[in-house]
């Protein structure tokens, strides 16, 4: 009976089962229909959460909270976490919720964004969280970071990427940052396309890396190298997993050059036993 539910009737299965479901839900019916890129506040979790986008945020609840996207194994009392391109803070909150006592090393170099993520953090209870005004990167240097079109989005780049505008941000060495810690349980890196230069750079720390989170972008007139990520996980011993984004039929003929991305997959990378 409970597999009949779940595959006839998945959405009701998931209300009578998964409270956060039925929390994603209520933001779908009461925010849903608001105007793109409206800043507002809105009450989650017992929270006030500044959002500069409503819509973005539902989608970011339910990859975060109701498909737990963020979920790690952690067996000790103070687990170590690195976010890089923490947004508004929900994961943080995620993380301040399923794993008290953690320490956050949060990183967003979007200037307004962070300063939203740092009033949305500042009462956020049990974690220690170092927030970085600053983009994880492969050197200490100041950069060029193009803030595109959605007020909660940007990347390092120049102002030919047809952006909003570009303005100066400060960005460092992860590698160097890593080389510090005895142990990360948890990495988390949604920086918009930088992945590809970071993975690589920090290969030699992944051997102290548990768990660790990639969201990988691939823009149409970038060379693909998804590749060379993987075989930087398959030299750390990870095993990983591949939960593509896209939703487009017949990639074969339908190659996406009209969008942003062609194509978006996460990367979930795990340690057996671990």
């Amino acid at each position: 009976m409970r597999l009949f539910l779940e595959i006839s009737f998945r959405g009701v299965y998931y209300w009578l089962t998964d409270p956060m479901y039925r929390v994603f839900i209520g933001l779908v019916i009461r925010y849903g229909d608001q105007k793109r890129n409206r800043p507002r506040r809105i009450r989650v979790l017992g929270h006030l959460w500044k959002v500069l986008d409503a819509y973005s945020f539902i989608w970011q609840f339910r990859e975060i909270f109701t498909d737990r996207s963020y979920a790690f194994p952690c067996n000790g009392p103070n687990p170590v976490i690195y976010d890089c391109g923490s947004n508004i803070g929900l994961s943080i909150l995620y993380y301040n919720k399923y794993y008290p006592n953690s320490r956050i090393e949060c990183f967003e170099p979007n200037p307004r964004v962070a300063e939203v993520l740092k009033q949305n953090i500042v009462d956020l209870k049990g974690c220690t969280i170092n927030l970085h005004r600053e983009a994880a990167w492969i050197r200490d240097e100041m950069l060029e970071f193009a803030v595109e079109g959605d007020p909660d989005a940007g990347r390092i780049g120049d102002s030919s990427m047809g952006g909003a505008g570009t303005v100066q941000v400060q960005a460092r060495d992860l590698r160097t940052l890593l080389d510090r810690e005895s142990r990360i349980d948890f990495l988390k890196m949604d920086v918009e396309g930088a992945e590809s230069l970071i993975v690589p750079h920090i290969a030699q720390c992944l051997h102290k890396v548990q768990s660790l989170f990639v969201e990988y972008h691939s823009r149409p007139n970038d060379p693909q190298d998804l590749g060379s990520i993987l075989r930087c996980l398959e030299d750390a011993g990870y095993r990983y997993y591949l939960k593509t984004e896209n939703r487009r039929r017949q990639p074969l003929t339908n190659h996406g050059q009209e969008l942003a991305m062609d194509y978006q997959t996460n990367v979930y990378a795990f340690r057996l036993g671990s």
